[in-house]
C-alpha cells in the first residue's frame, strides 16, 4: 500500500514532476476525500505516486468509486478487503466490463500481415480480422458474436499476438497501461485453468529509457515523421510516426520501440545530414 505520506507525495508530483496537473487534481481530490470521510492526512499512506489502499486507488477514484463492501457502515481501503475489492469491481463495471466476456484471445498472424493496423485502442469486426488471415491459436475459430477487438503486440511482430475486446479497455481505466492489462487478465485465466501463452517471446529487449525514447522522437521529427511532443512519452502519436517510417523502409510497422529501431533512425538521420 505504499509508506509515503498521500500529501507529501502529491504536493511533490505537483510541485516537480512529469504530470503537475494530473498530481494537483489528485492533492486536491485528497483534500476532498479527508472532509468527507474524516480522515486524519498525517497517516494515510500511499504509494511514492500517490495511490492509495490495498487496490491502489487515486483519490478522484476513491472519490468517485469506493464503497462499503463489510458493511460496517464506513468505507476503508487500507484495511478492510472487502471495501477493497468491492471498489474495485465497481471501478472496472463502470469502465465497461462485462461479467463473461473475454479480455483477450491469443491468435497467430499470417506472412504479410499488414502491421500498421495493429493498434490496441483501434477495434475492428471478426470478420475484418478473419479476412486478414488471423487464426485463433486456442478454441474455436473468431466468430463475428465474438464482438470488435484490436490486435496487440506486447513485443513487437516478433513475440506474442492478442486480439483484445471491451474488457482488456475496461482493465485499462484501472491502469492505462496495456502490460499492466496483460498480466491481470492473464493472471485472471490462469487462475481459471486456462493454459500458458503459446507463442516465445523474444529475449535481449529491454525498455527503453527516457534518453533513449527522446532521441527516437527526435530523430523521427528530424526525418519528416510527426512524433508529437518531445517529451520522451511514446504515446499514440509517436507510435504512429515510427509505424509511418518502418511500412516507409518495408520493415513490420508495429510501431515497437527497440534498441535496434534507436540505432536505425540515428543514422538515418546522420545520412540524411552528411
Amino acid at each position: 500500500m505504499g509508506g509515503f505520506n498521500l500529501f507529501s507525495a502529491l504536493a511533490t508530483l505537483a510541485y516537480d514532476g512529469p504530470r503537475q496537473d494530473f498530481a494537483r487534481r489528485e492533492l486536491i481530490a485528497a483534500m476532498k476525500l479527508v472532509e468527507r470521510e474524516h480522515l486524519n492526512p498525517r497517516t494515510l499512506t500511499s504509494s511514492w505516486a500517490g495511490a492509495i489502499g490495498q487496490t491502489q486507488f487515486e483519490p478522484s477514484s476513491y472519490l468517485a468509486h469506493a464503497v462499503d463492501g463489510d458493511g460496517d457502515g464506513r468505507i476503508d481501503m487500507w484495511r478492510s478487503p472487502a471495501d477493497a475489492l468491492a471498489s474495485a469491481a465497481v471501478l472496472l463495471r463502470t469502465g465497461g466490463w462485462r461479467t463473461g466476456e473475454p479480455c483477450y484471445r491469443e491468435v497467430t498472424l499470417p506472412s504479410g500481415f499488414p502491421y500498421e493496423e495493429t493498434d490496441a485502442e483501434t477495434m475492428q469486426p471478426m470478420s475484418h480480422w478473419r479476412a486478414l488471415g488471423v487464426r485463433a491459436i486456442r478454441g474455436s475459430e473468431l466468430a463475428d458474436n465474438d464482438g470488435a477487438a484490436a490486435i496487440y503486440l506486447p513485443a513487437g511482430s516478433r513475440g506474442p499476438a492478442f486480439l483484445v475486446f471491451d474488457n482488456f479497455k475496461a482493465v485499462l481505466t484501472y491502469n492505462n497501461a496495456a502490460s499492466y492489462a496483460l498480466a491481470v487478465c492473464n493472471l485472471a485465466d490462469r487462475l481459471r485453468g486456462s493454459g500458458e501463452i503459446a507463442a516465445s517471446w523474444p529475449r535481449g529487449d529491454r525498455p527503453l529509457g527516457p534518453g533513449e525514447r527522446l532521441a527516437m522522437q527526435s530523430d523521427l521529427k528530424a526525418l519528416g515523421y510527426d512524433p508529437g511532443p518531445l517529451d520522451g512519452v511514446l504515446g499514440r502519436k509517436a507510435r504512429a510516426a515510427l509505424r509511418r517510417y518502418q511500412k516507409d523502409h518495408h520493415l513490420p510497422a508495429d510501431g515497437y520501440p527497440t534498441l535496434e529501431m534507436v540505432s536505425r533512425l540515428h543514422a538515418d538521420v546522420g545520412g540524411h545530414h552528411s
